[in-house]
């Protein structure tokens, strides 16, 4: 199994690399598309310049980079786009390839049969965003040239497991760390961008305390409540909400999918102790998401999962005790319910 990490600098591969990720990822945003559709309106679902390289010449740098290193890197274009973008993200989109990135990350079905057509050649993985809930829509990718799927957060292990026997010529990815959400990315339809906005109660401190200083250098107890209460408040995806439904909790229950008793975007969700369950299924690749997190949580993050497969490949006893345990070394975070990726 593949560790796939999360950059958003060019100085960030190496020690990547080095923590143990064996392929990266990145978000392009670039300048003219901000221009012309506004800061509200990303090339894909991750906004901000935290996330993204804004200059291709910036990353064009990192692709180089990357390639010296023996490091493949996906670049994120994974937006629904409406007709009246398609002549911009056509034009960003022939900027980035004659980059030569690895991969494409994508989910929108018509820019996949673009791709397609004009670039033949060119790896295309299907984004989370793509809703791969069975093994018909992974034949359907397949058969329009996708080589590999990024599966739903919520798809259950023995789902996953049926998906991929049915499609043994594709590859799978299941995100493992960081920014749980109940919501189905490829259906949700909040705007993601208001998230940066600090919640009033943070309001001062965020405005004297930069938040990757935070993240860096303070105690891990600290930046870790920062974390958990920053830039999440304001999303529509904290709402607060019951399901009234007995029949589809029960349904839910039975599918394995834990039920939240509110929307709420959580940053250190994690599925690390399933790791043997998600290799019986038949997942290749781990993808590690938080393309915003400062450089030090990205490390510590890979150094988790690193750790964790170690342990695992070496057959040693205890294995969901001896994750709950990195966790809290590493990354200074106890195990909780309420962050797990699967039920237990």
């Amino acid at each position: 199994m593949k560790i796939i990490a999360p950059f958003s600098e060019a100085r960030e591969i190496i020690p990547l690399k080095k923590a143990g990720a064996d392929e990266l990822y990145c978000g392009f945003w670039p300048s003219e598309f901000v221009k012309e559709k506004g800061i509200l309106c990303a090339a894909n679902r991750r906004y901000g310049r935290r996330a993204n390289f804004v200059n291709p010449g910036d990353l064009s740098s990192a692709l180089a980079a990357a390639a010296d290193n023996g490091i493949g890197v996906s670049v994120v274009l994974n937006e629904f786009y409406s007709p009246s973008q398609y002549e911009l993200i056509l034009k960003v989109v022939g900027k980035l390839v004659n980059l030569n990135p690895d991969s494409l990350i994508v989910s929108d079905l018509g820019l996949v049969t673009h791709l397609r057509s004009y670039f033949p050649r060119l790896k295309l993985i299907m984004s989370v965003m793509g809703t791969t809930f069975n093994s018909y829509a992974a034949q359907f990718y397949g058969e329009l040239g996708i080589l590999r799927i990024v599966l739903p957060r919520r798809v259950p292990l023995s789902t996953i497991k049926k998906i991929r026997e049915a499609n043994p010529e594709l590859q799978f990815e299941s995100i493992i760390l960081n920014m749980g959400c109940p919501n189905i990315d490829g259906f949700c339809g909040f705007q993601h961008g208001l998230g940066f906005l600090p919640h009033k109660r943070f309001k001062r401190l965020v405005e004297r305390i930069p938040l990757n200083f935070a993240l860096n250098y303070l105690p891990l107890f600290l930046s870790n409540s920062l974390l958990e209460h920053i830039n999440t408040k304001n999303l529509g995806c904290s709402l607060n909400y019951r399901l009234l439904d007995s029949n589809a909790v029960s349904r839910l229950k039975e599918e394995g999918l834990r039920l939240e008793s509110r929307f709420s975007h959580n940053f250190f969700a994690c599925g690390v102790c399933r790791l043997p369950l998600l290799r019986e299924s038949g997942v290749e690749y781990l993808k590690i998401a938080g393309r915003g997190n400062p450089l030090q949580k990205k490390i510590k993050d890979i150094k988790f999962l690193k750790r964790a497969l170690d342990i695992f490949e070496s057959g040693k006893p205890g294995f969901e005790e001896n994750c709950r345990n990195l966790r809290k070394d590493i990354l200074g975070i106890k195990c909780r319910d309420q962050d797990c990726y699967y039920v237990r």
